[in-house]
């Protein structure tokens, strides 16, 4: 893990990499024009094996570009501070208070608080819905870290941090943003017709009613792809690349060497737009236990790996063009 640069991107990130982006783009479209083929027609033609390729190939190459990022969680921060002038500028933290005590938020706050001054983090807590845990510990927050009240909890910040909703079912706090993670509960809640921000992360039908792209741009994507793993991981119990299995790692090397445990969908689109919309730059990308990417320079193994996902991409379009 030395080097600079080196440690990188959240291992659950595989899992909704953008199917109709890149490279699948081309395909899709080329197919449309000769064959009237959709996008849901073209993943039911795929295995496992080819939407590894698939994935793997549009993962690389969007991480060929941006910068690294680092994601921690709970209240593991000094040993990846440690590391930081060694490999990124921007840590990104994540906190649940569900699975703390007290004294471990109140020190993990104070503690992190005095990281954020020593170098520039982006920050993100999930906070319950607990009134009194929040007024005492919203003070240790810095003003620029956003807050995730998980809950139906509606309370104002003091300082005006920006503070973002999940899962809520009272829908009294008209000025927050809220996230919804069950397909379900929103369907519920937009039935009420309150005009609100919501960001929709798992459901389809959902399009007419709100334009998602515009919510987009209110929010930082570095947030963005903090919560969609901590959420995602949670969902579907899945760490791929991580180093202790069951949740998230303080680092975690990218690592393909397994498909997806779930074949991405239609109704995952708006998530990979998310996530994907200005992907990190991977350093170091490990594929089918070989090291493609190293250093940020695409070695022999990697180069034969997009030779074959790219006759791959071949073979698909003749067949499904016959």
């Amino acid at each position: 893990m030395a080097g600079r640069n080196r440690i990188v991107a959240p291992g659950f990130i595989d899992v909704f990499s953008d199917l109709f982006s890149d490279p699948l783009k081309y395909f899709i479209k080329k197919l449309k024009d000769h064959k009237q083929i959709t996008e849901k027609d073209l993943l039911t033609t795929l295995s496992d094996k080819d939407l590894f390729y698939i994935i793997s190939f549009g993962v690389i190459k969007k991480m060929l570009r941006g910068f690294t990022t680092i994601v921690t969680s709970l209240s593991k921060l000094d040993p990846v501070i440690k590391m930081l002038d060694l490999i990124s500028e921007r840590i990104i933290v994540l906190l649940d208070l569900d699975h703390m005590s007290r004294e471990e938020a109140l020190d993990y706050f104070i503690r992190s608080k005095r990281w954020h001054n020593y170098k520039k983090l982006l920050k993100i807590s999930v906070m319950t819905g607990r009134e009194d845990l929040f007024k005492e510990l919203s003070p240790h927050v810095p003003r620029e870290m956003p807050i995730v009240i998980k809950g139906n909890l509606c309370i104002k910040d003091p300082v005006g941090r920006k503070i973002i909703r999940l899962d809520p079912k009272d829908l009294s706090c008209d000025n927050y943003p809220i996230i919804y993670t069950d397909e379900e509960l929103f369907n519920q809640m937009i039935t009420t017709g309150s005009r609100k921000d919501l960001l929709i992360l798992f459901g389809s039908g959902s399009k007419g009613y709100i334009d998602y792209r515009k919510i987009l741009r209110t929010y930082d994507y570095n947030i963005m792809m903090s919560l969609m793993t901590r959420v995602g991981s949670e969902i579907y119990n899945t760490m791929s690349g991580s180093i202790e299995p069951g949740r998230l790692s303080d680092v975690v090397i990218y690592d393909l060497s397994e498909a997806p445990l779930i074949a991405p969908s239609i109704d995952l689109n708006i998530i990979s737009q998310i996530i994907l919309e200005e992907q990190p730059k991977i350093e170091t990308l490990i594929v089918g236990e070989e090291i493609v990417i190293d250093g940020g320079e695409l070695l022999s193994v990697g180069r034969d790996f997009f030779e074959k996902t790219r006759s791959r991409f071949i073979d698909l379009f003749s067949e499904l063009s016959k």
